[in-house]
C-alpha cells in the first residue's frame, strides 16, 4: 500500500508540474514582449497576472523534480513498473517536447494576435522537440539491445538442454582460460567445421566470446 501511494503521489506531482509549466509558457508567449516597473519603459506593460505565469514555470520545474524523487522514494514491489523507460527521462521528453508544442499553439493557434513571438516560438520548437526526443530513442534502442542479449542467452540455454555433447565440447572451448576470445571463435569453428557442434551453437558462442573482447 505505501509503495503505490508514494508511486502516485509522485505521478500526481510531476503531472501538474507539466501543466504548470505548460500553462505559464502558453501565456508568456501569448504575452510576447512587455515590461513593468522601473524608471524606464522599453516595452508596452506587462498584463496582469504575468507574475503568476512566471512563477508557473519556475516552481514548475521544481516541482518536476520534487515529483521524480517521491516517485524514486517509493521502493519495491512485486508489481513494479516497466523500467525500461524510467520517469525521470519521461519528464525529461515531457517537459521540453510540451513546453515546445504549447508555445507553438500560443503563436500558432486561434488565441495568437498579431504580434505573437512567431519565429521564438519556432526556434525553441527545433530546439526543444530533438533534446526531449533523443533521450526517449536511446532508452528504447537500449531496451531492445537487452531483449536481444535475453534471447541470445535463452538460446544458449536451449542448445545446451537439446545437445549436452556438442554444447559441452562448446563449454569446453569456451571456458578455457587459457586461450583469447578470438582464438577460442577460431577453435570453436574448427569444431563446427567437424560437425561436433552445430551453426547455431557456434553462433552462440561466437556472440558470448564476442561480448567479452
Amino acid at each position: 500500500m505505501r509503495y503505490w501511494v508514494i508511486a502516485i503521489t509522485g505521478l500526481v506531482v510531476c503531472g501538474l508540474s507539466v501543466v504548470a509549466i505548460d500553462w505559464g509558457m502558453w501565456h508568456l508567449m501569448l504575452t510576447g514582449t512587455c515590461a513593468s516597473g522601473g524608471p524606464y519603459v522599453s516595452a508596452r506593460p506587462c498584463p496582469a497576472g504575468t507574475g503568476w505565469q512566471i512563477m508557473a514555470v519556475v516552481f514548475g520545474i521544481f516541482g518536476g523534480l520534487i515529483g521524480v524523487g517521491i516517485w524514486t522514494a517509493r521502493g519495491r514491489s512485486g508489481e513494479r513498473i516497466d523500467s525500461r523507460f524510467p520517469l525521470p527521462l519521461a519528464m525529461w521528453s515531457l517537459l521540453f517536447c510540451t513546453l515546445a508544442l504549447s508555445g507553438l499553439y500560443a503563436v500558432l493557434g486561434p488565441a495568437a494576435g498579431p504580434d505573437a513571438p512567431k519565429g521564438t516560438a519556432i526556434f525553441l520548437a527545433v530546439l526543444f522537440i530533438p533534446m526531449g526526443l533523443a533521450p526517449a530513442l536511446f532508452a528504447l534502442r537500449g531496451g531492445t539491445t537487452t531483449s536481444a542479449t535475453a534471447s541470445i542467452n535463452a538460446a544458449s540455454t536451449h542448445v545446451a538442454t537439446a545437445h549436452p555433447r556438442s554444447a559441452s565440447a562448446a563449454e569446453s572451448v569456451v571456458g578455457d582460460p587459457s586461450k583469447d576470445s578470438l582464438a577460442k571463435i577460431e577453435k570453436l569453428g574448427d569444431l563446427r567445421d567437424k560437425g561436433l557442434i552445430t551453426e547455431a551453437e557456434f553462433e552462440v558462442q561466437k556472440q558470448r566470446l564476442l561480448r567479452e573482447v
